[in-house]
């Protein structure tokens, strides 16, 4: 069920409901641990970049921790940008984006070992 969820002066409908337990994720260069997270995007802090509210960008990798990221294209939108935070909105997930989403919401490290040995670390 859809939230309404207001941010500063203007609301946006949230479906997803947010994971607490932080992912790691690389995009435009930076490699850092999400704030919160779901299968609608993500929010992170300490981004140094460029990226604006409606850009769209690509998620280049994810996983459980900066140090060991898979290589994973997802394409996002960036809902707000400042100061070093961003949120992003996954545009489309493929079916392999959700199943490698949906193991980290389980913590099924299993699956990001059989990614291995089909992907290289980033």
């Amino acid at each position: 069920m859809a939230r309404k969820v207001v941010v500063g002066h203007g609301a946006y409908q949230r479906k997803d409901n947010r994971i607490a337990v932080p992912i790691a994720v690389s995009f435009d260069g930076n490699r850092l641990m999400t704030l919160d997270w779901s299968l609608g995007g993500f929010r992170v802090q300490g981004y140094k970049g460029k990226l604006l509210a409606e850009q769209e960008f690509e998620l280049d990798g994810i996983g459980f921790n900066v140090e060991e990221v898979y290589s994973l294209i997802i394409r996002c939108r960036v809902v707000r940008s400042f100061e070093g935070q961003v949120a992003a909105a996954f545009v489309e997930l493929s079916p392999q984006a959700y199943d490698a989403l949906e193991a980290l919401m389980m913590r099924r490290k299993k699956y990001f070992e059989k990614m291995k040995l089909k992907t290289r670390v980033v």
